[in-house]
């Protein structure tokens, strides 16, 4: 370092001269200017030395570090490599999922549409049922009055006339009709002879048409709209 400096040193002395000689102008170099050269160059060395050590302190974490980094993904290989199989089984295992899920999907999907089907259908029966109803509504608006009529007919029948009725070898139509539909209220042939053994129960009149309504069935009804309608 020493030599180093001193030949710096004698550089500068001898272009000092030469810049005497140009310029007519002395540069002057000291002792002083030597010893602080030195200084000078000493420091440098210190600082590059000082950033010598860091970048090797660094290189030496960076290497400490990829080894550390390497044994890790060694033992991540080795953990991925017992892991393997079952990773394939449980891809397998979602693979067969989704392909159930999407079967699932499209079964879902055609119940959906049957549903929808079948509401829009239940829809128009609703609508065809509303209006029966109304229609139901109306037509027993109309039959009530018939009813009051039929019942009040009920209640002024007496004894003579459904003896005159049973005497009849060949009765008329319309009576044939009524008793016909009389006995099968009542539960009884529908035949001339087992209504005139109808007409023979002295308890015939005190079969009520309210107690007949009360015990109708769907045949029944029929033959009740009949005879309201006779009436």
């Amino acid at each position: 370092i020493v030599n180093c400096c001193l030949v710096a040193h004698q550089l500068v002395i001898q272009q000092a001269k030469r810049f005497f000689n140009e310029q007519g102008r002395y540069l002057y170099t000291t002792p002083k200017d030597f010893i602080d050269q030195v200084s000078n160059f000493v420091k440098l060395n210190d600082e590059r030395t000082e950033d010598s050590t860091k970048l090797q302190n660094q290189l030496k974490d960076g290497i400490y570090k990829l080894r550390t980094t390497n044994k890790s993904v060694e033992k991540l290989k080795e953990q991925l490599a017992q892991l393997k199989p079952k990773l394939v089984e449980q891809s397998a295992k979602t693979e067969a999922f989704i392909v159930e899920l999407d079967k699932d999907q499209k079964i879902a999907s055609e119940k959906e549409n049957i549903i929808a089907k079948e509401q829009e259908i239940t829809n128009v029966q609703t609508q065809e049922i509303q209006l029966l109803t109304f229609e139901a509504e109306k037509e027993l608006k109309k039959a009530l009055p018939i009813l009051l009529q039929a019942e009040e007919a009920l209640n002024a029948i007496d004894r003579k006339e459904i003896s005159e009725i049973r005497t009849f070898q060949n009765p008329p139509q319309v009576v044939v009709m009524v008793m016909e539909a009389i006995c099968i209220l009542l539960g009884e042939k529908s035949d001339w002879n087992s209504a005139k053994q109808v007409l023979m129960d002295i308890n015939f009149i005190a079969v009520s048409y309210t107690h007949l309504r009360a015990h109708e069935t769907g045949r029944n009804l029929v033959c009740r709209l009949l005879l309201e309608k006779k009436k």
